[in-house]
């Protein structure tokens, strides 16, 4: 979920562990989203428009509608996405709740629906395809099962109004987060989880009230996820939910810690706005979230979403009107083993087939070419069934215990 607000002023005042460098910026149009498609900036802005990169910096804008906003832009591949948005006050150029496709790599867009009278959906998870869930502020969380034609109500729980980043691990195990009031209309987060494709959904954290509230989660995987939180903390749960512990990201007590992600089971990223000093900050963690380093601070300044390619490449928003790019070196490979996958082109299943690893426990983690992790499991030999997955190129890689990289191959995926 994208949150509206605007911070003005502009001003990087130190950067550390990657170089990060202002790669795009504009005078209105405020933006709220990030996508990669093929290597492809696409922005999602205010008054309804999308940013589309065209060669190196440059950019064509794309108008939706007259006004309102776009919270998110997702693709199934290189030519299918969606953009979704909506208006808290609408009009006839400013409808809310809104779904729009492409066929076309993003080129041209339609208005395939629209739910209730105002508000935006906030989130769009693409499992396949033809299924694709959504999140609304007003409207609950919604289900389709036909590539975005028809749309069905899905439930969990009544006393939700507000829904937003939602997260599905697998075609099964899912993720959602909600916000109830409480008696002085002040709002609080609570996740949701279902094992079930999204039929059913339990309860798996409460924040209990406005003061514990948090703004994000992200799952690595089924078991492993993270919730970000105030004081310079973040939660993290090894049980799929069942419990959480505090880890310490800063030790000024002044961050909030806002949103996370995960580029693989390792590499992931943090951004915090400090109350007091009106700072933003990004942190970078290379293992598993234990561990976080400072990597960017900009002054007067709020980070509102960020997206990464892979561990070392990246963009962030700055302040709503300014992109920044990250450059870096993916992690070497020593001793690297040749990674056997078979069958390779595939439409149904693969296995590792490798001989030649020593004994011992590894990782394998599965990402999609914009950088998104799709898998992640310690059973490297077992068949994985890959029917559900989207046609297109896959990269593999393997770790051991020491998440140490030890191998990479590329996994086709036959229609």
């Amino acid at each position: 979920m994208k949150y509206f607000t605007l911070i003005i002023s502009l001003f990087i005042t130190s950067q550390s562990f990657g170089q990060w460098d202002k790669f795009y910026e504009v005078n209105n149009d405020n933006f709220y989203t990030l996508c990669l498609n093929e290597e492809r900036l696409f922005i999602g802005a205010e008054f309804a428009n999308i940013y589309r990169q065209s060669i190196d910096t440059s950019f064509d804008k794309i108008s939706l509608q007259g006004y309102g906003f776009l919270a998110d832009i997702e693709f199934v591949n290189n030519k299918i996405g969606f953009a979704s948005g909506g208006c808290y006050y609408t009009t006839a150029e400013c409808p809310a709740n809104v779904i729009y496709k492409t066929m076309d790599g993003g080129l041209s867009w339609e208005l395939i629906t629209q739910f209730g009278q105002t508000g935006l959906v906030t989130d769009i998870e693409i499992i396949n395809e033809n299924k694709i869930f959504v999140t609304t502020e007003y409207e609950g969380l919604h289900l389709s099962e036909d590539g975005g034609m028809t749309w069905t109500l899905m439930t969990i729980d009544s006393e939700i109004l507000h829904y937003h980043n939602l997260q599905f691990i697998d075609e099964n195990i899912g993720f959602a987060r909600g916000q109830k009031y409480t008696q002085n209309q002040e709002r609080y987060g609570i996740i949701f989880k279902t094992i079930d494709g999204g039929q059913t959904w339990n309860e798996i954290y409460d924040a209990t009230s406005f003061s514990t509230d948090f703004w994000d989660y992200y799952f690595i995987n089924k078991n492993k996820g993270f919730i970000t939180s105030n004081n310079g903390e973040i939660r993290q749960t090894t049980d799929g939910g069942l419990t959480w512990t505090n880890i310490t990201v800063s030790t000024n007590t002044a961050e909030q810690n806002r949103q996370i992600t995960f580029v693989n089971n390792q590499v992931g990223y943090l951004n915090s706005y400090d109350k007091v000093s009106k700072k933003s900050r990004l942190y970078r963690t290379t293992n598993g979230g234990q561990n976080w380093q400072l990597e960017l601070t900009i002054d007067e300044h709020i980070m509102s979403d960020f997206t990464f390619q892979d561990e070392a490449n990246g963009y962030l928003i700055s302040n709503y009107r300014t992109v920044y790019k990250r450059t870096g070196t993916i992690e070497s490979i020593e001793n690297s083993l040749d990674l056997i996958i078979s069958p390779n082109p595939t439409n149904d299943y693969f296995s590792i087939a490798n001989t030649t690893l020593p004994i011992g426990n590894y990782q394998l983690s599965v990402f999609d070419t914009s950088g998104k992790l799709i898998l992640s499991t310690q059973n490297i030999y077992e068949n994985i069934e890959i029917q559900s997955w989207v046609s297109g190129i896959y990269f593999i890689e393997i770790r051991n215990e020491q998440s140490e990289l030890i191998s990479r191959g590329k996994l086709v995926k036959q229609p």
